[in-house]
């Protein structure tokens, strides 16, 4: 007998968290759709930004330049018109240019022939 009580304790106990859930109530349930409906949006959120980012990766890689045939790496974009780019390295050049033929002019021919 006293086995028999001890089995009829267990039924009362609360189910156990990691099984399935248990609604005790009208007010769990509507919990519980309010959940899914959020969810469901938070969802329908996610699907519409991934679509828009991947609008957005396809015009970048549009626009990117190809690659020359055979040719590996990693691709450099400058964000300048080529023309504009082409004269601040050219102006670049003339400056190296001028440092370097003011510092092998003062230190004189046996420094420029090592």
């Amino acid at each position: 007998m006293g086995n028999r009580k001890h089995k009829k304790s267990r039924r009362h106990r609360r189910p156990h968290r990691s099984g399935p859930i248990h609604l005790r109530s009208l007010e769990s349930l509507e919990q519980l759709r309010d959940r899914v409906v959020e969810t469901a949006r938070e969802l329908a959120r996610l699907r519409e930004a991934q679509q828009m980012l991947r609008e957005q990766l396809g015009s970048l890689a549009a626009e990117m330049p190809a690659l020359p045939p055979g040719g590996s790496g990693a691709r450099i974009v400058f964000p300048e018109d080529p023309a504009v780019l082409r004269q601040k390295v050219q102006a670049f050049i003339e400056a190296v240019d001028y440092y370097l033929e003011q510092d092998l002019g003062t230190a004189g021919p046996s420094s420029a022939a090592s």
